[in-house]
């Protein structure tokens, strides 16, 4: 599974009305169109999503965003009206804060070496996910702190058991632990952590 994280923040929203919206951004009538086109006969398909579609779904999208008091000039924005705040990482400036791209093998480890994954530190990144997550942020930090902490314990020679020649790249992934540390941190310290949220691919 790869992973990428990023963070975004929505200056002057409402962060919790936009979890709401994101998550009906997803509901069943957002792909029901879809899945109606690809049961069509490929000669009876024309483009989709269709102009009727695209103008239905803004609709709903426009009146659910009224519903929660959140301006429908966001809905013009892929991120709905949210920053993606990305810099490098001052301990490790090869990586950037804000932007964890495609971590599946620190995942690995942290599952192989301790048992826990990412799910520990971020529980609301569970099943009912939807695009965006707002973490319990100082609860996340003491976990990847007490994650890193265990990792650093492994042995070169677990580690070379586990995969030949990994030892070599381990302290990458320490490292891409530590900027999510510091991610966190950045949230954290900030005068309005509450514009903040997550958002999950994979």
């Amino acid at each position: 599974m790869g992973l990428d994280v990023w963070l975004y923040q929505f200056k002057g929203l409402n962060t919790d009305a936009i979890l709401k919206l994101s998550q009906f951004s997803e509901e069943p009538w957002a792909s029901g169109a879809f899945q109606k086109w690809k049961t069509l006969p490929e000669s009876d398909r024309g483009p989709f999503p269709s102009e009727a579609d695209r103008i239905a779904h803004r609709e709903k999208l426009a009146a659910r965003a009224r519903e929660l008091g959140i301006p429908e000039k966001i809905l013009k924005h892929e991120s709905f009206g949210g920053e993606h705040i990305c810099f490098p990482s001052k301990a490790n400036p090869q990586m950037p804060v804000g932007d964890w791209y495609s971590f599946s093998m620190t995942q690995t480890l942290m599952k192989h070496f301790i048992g826990k994954d990412i799910y520990f530190a971020f529980p609301e990144a569970g099943e009912d996910l939807h695009y965006y997550f707002k973490p319990d942020w100082a609860a996340a930090k003491g976990k990847l702190s007490e994650i890193l902490k265990e990792l650093k314990k492994v042995e070169p020679a677990e580690l070379e058991k586990f995969c030949f020649g990994l030892s070599e790249s381990f302290d990458h992934h320490l490292n891409q632990i530590e900027v999510m540390i510091e991610t966190m941190d950045y949230v954290l310290s900030h005068p309005h952590p509450e514009e903040f949220l997550l958002c999950w691919s994979d």
